[in-house]
C-alpha cells in the first residue's frame, strides 16, 4: 500500500499495482477464493473469513492513507487511493455507505490540499454518470451484433443462410434494446426541485456527516474570498460551491452563510462562470432556508439579470433561475414572509417583481 503514488516508481509500475489491487478487493469482496495466498497481509487465507478480514485491512489502510497525507508523496498516495476507491464504487464494491467508498471519500474533503478534496468532490458529483456511461457502453456491446457478409468467399446456400439468420438475430437484439429504454433520459431542464436530486446524486445521501462537511467548505469558500493562505483557483472553487449547493439541497441543510456568499459572487452577465453560479443558487434553495435569506439573491438576480440594460439571452438565464428556485420554494414570496421593517413598501415591490417576472416570461 504505501507503495501507491511513489515517486521512484515508473509509470507502467505503480499502473500494474493499481490494477493489481483493485482486482484483489474485488475478489475479496466477492468472497472468491482463488486469489493466492498472502502471507504478510492480515487475512492472506482462502476462507471466507479470511477474505473479509483482508477486505477490512485494505478499507483501513486507504482510510489511514488518506487522513495521513501531509508530504508530497502523501499526497500523491493519497490521490491514487481516490483513484482506487472510485474504480472500486464503479464496479459496485464497497458501496454499502460509511463504511466503504463513500467513508473514504468523505474522509478526503477534509484534506488542506485542493487536489485531494478537489476528486472526492468530483466524485460525489460525477461518479453516477461514469457508471451509467460505462452501463451504456457496456449495453451497447451486448447488443452488438456483427454480420459476416462472406464478401470473399464463393456464396453457397449455407453461407447465406448464415447471413439471414445473422440479420434475424440483429434486428431481435435491436427490438429488445429498443424495449429496455435505455437511452431515455430524464429531462434535467424541467427541475421537479430536490426530490429528483437526490435520486440522481445517491452516493451523497450516504455522507453520515453533511451539515459538519457543508461547514467545512463554506469556511474554505471564504477564506479563499479573502485571498489568505489558502487561496485556490477559480475552477477548484466553483467544484466546492458546487459540491457544496448540490450538498445543501440533497439534505436540506440550514447552512446560512452560503447565500450572502453566491450573492456576492452575482456580478451579472460579465461575470466570470455566471451560468454555472446560478445554476448553484438553484441547488442551494429548499423550503428549509428562512425566506429572508433568499430575498436578497432573488432581488440580486433580477437587478443583474432580469432588465431592460440586458440582452436576451442574460434575461432568458435569469428569468428560468428565478422561476426554477420559485418552483423549488414557492412560498418564498408569499405575503406572510415579506417584511417591512423599514417602512418602504417592500411588499409592493416585491408583487411588482413578480408581474414583471411573469411580463417578461410571456415576452
Amino acid at each position: 500500500m504505501l507503495l501507491l503514488g511513489a515517486p521512484d516508481l515508473d509509470k507502467q509500475a505503480a499502473h500494474q499495482l493499481y490494477v493489481h489491487i483493485v482486482n484483489d478487493i474485488r475478489h475479496a469482496a466477492a468472497g472468491k477464493r482463488g486469489i493466492r495466498q498472502k502471507k504478510n497481509v492480515p487475512g492472506g487465507g482462502g476462507s471466507a473469513e479470511d477474505l473479509a478480514r483482508l477486505n477490512a485491512a485494505y478499507r483501513t489502510a486507504f482510510q489511514q492513507v488518506v487522513r495521513g497525507h501531509a508530504e508530497a508523496a502523501s499526497v500523491a498516495r493519497a490521490r491514487r487511493v481516490l483513484d482506487a476507491t472510485a474504480a472500486l464504487y464503479r464496479l459496485n464494491v464497497w458501496t454499502e455507505g460509511a463504511a466503504g467508498a463513500v467513508g473514504i471519500m468523505a474522509a478526503a474533503l477534509a484534506s488542506p490540499d485542493s487536489s485531494v478534496y478537489g476528486k472526492a468532490m468530483r466524485f460525489f458529483l460525477n461518479i453516477e454518470e461514469q457508471k451509467d456511461q460505462e452501463e451504456k457502453a457496456k449495453m451497447e456491446n451486448t447488443y452488438k451484433v456483427e454480420i459476416n457478409y462472406h464478401k470473399f468467399s464463393k456464396k453457397t446456400r449455407k453461407r447465406n443462410h448464415s447471413i439471414d439468420k445473422q440479420k434475424h438475430t440483429r434486428t431481435k437484439k435491436q427490438k429488445e434494446r429498443d424495449c429496455k429504454d435505455f437511452y431515455e433520459l430524464p429531462a434535467h431542464s424541467n427541475d421537479r426541485g430536490a426530490a429528483v436530486s437526490r435520486r440522481l446524486y445517491p452516493a451523497m445521501e450516504l455522507i453520515t456527516d453533511p451539515q459538519g462537511v457543508a461547514e467545512r467548505c463554506l469556511k474554505l469558500l471564504r477564506a479563499a474570498g479573502a485571498g489568505g493562505s489558502a487561496g485556490i483557483k477559480f475552477e477548484t472553487k466553483l467544484l466546492v460551491m458546487n459540491f457544496t449547493t448540490r450538498l445543501v439541497g440533497n439534505h436540506a441543510l440550514l447552512l446560512l452563510g452560503l447565500y450572502p456568499l453566491l450573492t456576492k459572487h452575482l456580478g451579472g452577465g460579465h461575470q466570470r462562470g455566471v451560468a454555472a453560479l446560478l445554476a448553484y443558487c438553484v441547488q442551494a434553495c429548499h423550503d428549509g432556508v428562512p425566506p429572508q435569506e433568499l430575498h436578497g439573491l432573488l432581488r440580486t438576480i433580477a437587478t443583474n439579470f432580469v432588465t431592460e440594460r440586458c440582452s436576451g439571452e442574460t434575461m432568458a438565464v435569469g428569468i428560468n433561475t428565478l422561476r426554477a428556485i420559485l418552483c423549488r420554494y414557492p412560498s418564498v414570496l408569499a405575503e406572510e414572509n415579506i417584511t417591512d421593517a423599514d417602512g418602504s413598501g417592500v411588499a409592493m415591490e416585491v408583487g411588482a417583481f413578480v408581474w414583471d417576472l411573469c411580463g417578461y416570461s410571456i415576452h
